[in-house]
């Protein structure tokens, strides 16, 4: 009888809470320059406070980019479907780049993008991994975010439902049929919730060329509509206001090259080191940290800037007020009259390594598809982290590979299992630990 009313209250927790029982996370567009093409790039972030998974992750400027699901979608030349590489990983507090070549993109913001979707041999890099793309399309004439007015979505798909789930949506520019309502859109016999009607959503102005439009340094997701849409947790993507959210930046008046941005742990805190390749009227640099797991960011210190040359720089800075924790850092880089940008985040570890081995269970528990597992190692060893089914069968190979001593998270995506009770079971030197896990459909 404890067993039936378990399942009730899954039941029941699965209509009340429709994002009960989702592994994927709800990760947020954090900029984006679609103009002109030599630098455009879309930025992901990732608020929380462990690492996310990629490889499900989609984004698109199609508003019909749904129909991925089908297998049959064809992607016009003029827009983008495409698919985070195997294995891609976004890092805790980490913003990601997406450009449409890595070379040009360097050559305009003095780093290379993460990840590249551009066609021509001239401007893609061996260094940085491509996406994929997962429908048809005419790539050899991709012409990238140039369209004057556009939607930018980021979502996820595990590969087998009918629906993919909204994770985050921009719009701007005027035209709004080329924003998207999937309102009772059907697919295999599969309905999407309700979107906000086109009419009513607030997309912000069309960059201009050399624009950059960035979220509001909160990261917060703005207000949306909650517990209705197509959202991760429920939120109705289309309803934000875009145009409170999103601030626009002339990226002409960005006044840094930025070469370099590290953080490392010493004996009293953290030292933090940058160089600059060239500074046009630049003011100087904020120095701005925050706390894994917090969406606040704090001023450290002021470092002013070498105004205008095109003498490469180096700048350093000494973080004494940590505690045991760990923390992302970025530079406001700021201009003499006024204008500003972010760097990309640096993070460093402050906690203390830990003192012996020990394998935490995994969370959540039951979990639908998709769990974290946790685990300490003091000291580097050949790790092994394998999950069997209630026979002894292995069923999934996590970590096999060599590790150095450090607190580790890892997720597992168990969507191609059946529900049932899994053991799970760390091996490093002469350590060995067995833990029970439920998967729940």
């Amino acid at each position: 009888m404890k067993q039936f009313y378990f399942f009730i209250g899954v039941i029941i927790l699965s209509f009340v809470f429709p994002f009960f029982g989702y592994g994927q996370d709800h990760l947020l567009l954090q900029e984006f320059c679609v103009a002109p093409t030599d630098f455009e790039y879309i930025a992901i972030y990732n608020p929380f406070s462990y690492s996310v998974d990629l490889s499900n992750y989609y984004i698109s400027d199609n508003n019909a980019y749904y129909g991925v699901t089908t297998g049959t979608q064809v992607i016009p030349s003029s827009d983008f479907l495409l698919r985070f590489p195997s294995n891609a990983v976004i890092a805790s507090g980490s913003t990601q780049y997406i450009s449409l070549g890595a070379k040009t993109f360097s050559a305009s913001f003095g780093l290379y993008p993460d990840y590249e979707f551009g066609t021509s041999s001239s401007d893609t890099s061996f260094l940085v991994p491509d996406m994929r793309m997962p429908a048809p399309s005419n790539a050899s004439s991709i012409s990238g975010l140039t369209n004057t007015s556009e939607m930018i979505i980021l979502f996820y798909w595990d590969g087998v439902s009918n629906l993919v789930q909204d994770v985050d949506y921009v719009a701007y520019g005027t035209t709004i049929s080329n924003f998207v309502d999937k309102s009772g859109i059907s697919v295999n016999g599969s309905s999407y919730s309700n979107d906000t009607p086109i009419n009513s959503q607030s997309p912000i102005a069309a960059p201009a060329s050399g624009y950059i439009a960035q979220r509001s340094l909160s990261m917060n997701e703005g207000s949306e509509t909650l517990l209705s849409g197509n959202g991760l947790t429920g939120h109705d993507e289309t309803s934000e206001a875009f145009s409170i959210t999103f601030t626009i930046t002339n990226k002409a008046n960005l006044p840094v090259e930025l070469v370099s941005f590290a953080a490392q742990r010493i004996q009293d805190g953290i030292k933090l080191q940058w160089m600059t390749a060239t500074e046009i009227n630049s003011y100087g640099f904020d120095v701005e940290r925050r706390t894994i797991g917090q969406s606040d960011w704090s001023k450290i210190c002021f470092i002013p800037g070498h105004g205008t040359t095109n003498i490469q720089h180096t700048y350093s800075s000494f973080d004494t007020t940590v505690s045991t924790e760990k923390y992302a850092y970025r530079l406001k880089q700021m201009d003499n009259d006024g204008s500003f940008t972010y760097s990309k985040c640096t993070e460093v570890d402050n906690i203390l390594l830990p003192k012996a081995c020990s394998l935490a269970q995994n969370f959540p528990n039951p979990f639908n598809p998709s769990t974290r597992i946790s685990f300490d190692l003091p000291f580097q060893s050949f790790v092994s982290l394998k999950v069997f089914d209630v026979t002894g069968r292995e069923v999934a190979a996590i970590v096999s590979e060599e590790m150095s001593a450090g607190r580790y998270t890892k997720q597992w995506n168990a969507a191609y299992l059946p529900s049932g009770v899994y053991f799970y079971r760390l091996q490093a030197g002469s350590f060995r630990e067995t833990k029970k896990l439920i998967l729940l459909k």
